[in-house]
């Protein structure tokens, strides 16, 4: 799998590269930053008789492992719904990473998907928490609810734009949403839907495509 390309910006005295892995990496924490893994979600389907390759989950682990090889974090934050839906909750791919980064931290706060209890991560290498997790003045949650004083990044509406072309073309895709207090980071997995954002005055959108994160400009339409 080629490198993952990431757009460089400056906000709040720290330098953030927004990459094409659907991911965050602040260059100061040496922290990956992640939302929306949804493992399990096509065995979820699988199990009520719906026909989804396996394919989407392994695909998905193996570009968190490329990103994991690009960026070489100290810290992984995993902003909810890691896990798809309770009856999914164990997969050894995602356990057998976590095993093998052990010189690594991995956070999770959990999300509306996750199982509900934090018994149910005792046996995983990981620190887990329930809402949110604040780090160096920031505030790390999965709903997307601003906290007064601290930029607040998160998950959970899995934030797309359309992007319309020449000759009436059109196309969906995810972004980052950063406005004044509150970062909408995209879903990482890519099966998953997409919740379609109006930028207001202010926002700024960095649309991501296969290659490159780019700042949309105004070029937006929801």
């Amino acid at each position: 799998m080629k490198p993952f390309s990431h757009l460089e910006i400056e906000s709040h005295l720290n330098t953030w590269q927004l990459s094409t892995a659907r991911c965050v990496y602040w260059v100061e924490e040496e922290t990956l930053l992640l939302a929306d893994l949804h493992i399990g979600k096509s065995r979820h389907f699988r199990m009520r008789g719906i026909a989804v390759p396996q394919q989407t989950d392994d695909n998905d682990l193996k570009r968190l492992r490329t990103a994991l090889d690009q960026y070489q974090p100290q810290r992984v934050m995993l902003l909810g719904d890691v896990f798809h839906s309770d009856d999914v909750a164990d997969d050894e791919g995602f356990e057998r990473m976590l095993h093998d980064t052990r010189g690594v931290e991995w956070v999770l706060i959990t999300g509306n998907h996750d199982p509900q209890g934090l018994h149910r991560y005792e046996h995983l290498p990981l620190q887990a928490f329930e809402d949110s997790f604040q780090l160096d003045g920031f505030n790390f949650t999965h709903h997307p609810e601003p906290v007064e004083g601290a930029l607040t990044f998160c998950g959970h509406i899995h934030p797309a734009v359309q992007m319309h072309g020449k000759g009436m073309q059109s196309l969906k895709l995810p972004c980052f949403h950063w406005r004044k207090d509150l970062v909408v980071l995209p879903a990482f997995s890519h099966f998953t839907g997409k919740g379609m954002v109006q930028p207001r005055d202010r926002d700024r959108v960095f649309v991501v495509t296969p290659d490159e994160v780019i700042e949309a400009n105004g070029f937006v339409a929801g």
